[in-house]
Order: C-alpha cells, then structure tokens, then sequence
C-alpha cells in the first residue's frame, strides 16, 4: 500500500515532464519545422568587414591635405555581387562578382576623414563601412616671429 502511494505522489511531480514529453512525441514533425527554421534564420544573417590599412593619415599641419597610399580589405560571408564606395563624393572604386572578398588599393588624399562602404549589389544594401581619419602634427602652421621690440 505504501509502495502504491509513492508511485503515485511520483507520478504526480513527475507529470508536467510526462505530459510535455508525450505532446512533444505527437508533435514532433512541427518541432523538427521550428528546428529548421530557426538554422535557416540563423544561416541567413550576413557578417561582413571592410577594414583599411593605414586607418589614418597624418599631414603635418591642420588643414594641410594628407598624401597616402590605403589598402581596403573586406570579408563577408555571403558569395554576392560587391561594389566599394567613397562616401563623401559617392564614388564607386571597384566592383567584384560572385565574390566574399576582395583587396583595393589606392592614394587617399584629403584634408578631413572620409568614409568608405561596402554594398551588395543585388539589394543595394551596406554591409560593411570604415573611416580614414585625417590628424595633424602641429595645429596650425607656425608664424614668423617679429624682429624688433621697443624696449
């Protein structure tokens, strides 16, 4: 009699488990669906990096152009068609086709920080950006001191 009782006060803790595990055996072709479905969901995000070297270019007074010579180098991790922007005047650099990646190298020459991005072609989406940023040695250029004093 004893023996009937645990059985059941086991059962009864152990039911909610039971119950999950007998819906989970009739449903089991809906959860090998979500299964799916979520690897493809997973499958379908793009990683991708556009990285330049040197990422900066240092001129030796403020406001004086920057001379130098940049590689872009890019990764991504969906086979696409891939084109290379300069963003400040919207500039197309290179194209690849059927690529997931690629190397441009080219004199970057400016006075400010410009930015680049990487689109795929297909949607006409960004997927990557980088920025060349511009430093200086001395702030402004130095002036020519006077000669003469009064006293």
């Amino acid at each position: 009699m004893m023996i009937i009782g645990i059985k059941k006060r086991l059962y009864r803790r152990n039911r909610g488990y039971l119950d999950w595990v007998h819906a989970l055996k009739q449903n089991k072709i809906l959860f090998i669906f979500i299964l799916f479905l979520s690897t493809q969901i997973q499958a379908a995000d793009e990683t991708s990096l556009l990285k330049i070297v040197p990422d900066r270019c240092i001129s030796l007074h403020k406001g004086q152009v920057c001379y130098q010579k940049i590689t872009l180098i890019w990764e991504s991790s969906v086979v696409a068609n891939y084109c290379l922007f300069q963003e400040a005047m919207d500039e197309l650099l290179q194209c690849w086709d059927n690529a997931n990646h690629g190397t441009s190298e080219f004199d970057f020459q400016s006075h400010e920080p410009l930015s680049y991005r990487l689109h795929r072609i297909n949607s006409n989406k960004v997927v990557a950006t980088s920025i060349v940023s511009v430093s200086w040695v001395y702030k402004s250029p130095k002036r020519q001191r006077k000669n003469w004093r009064l006293f």
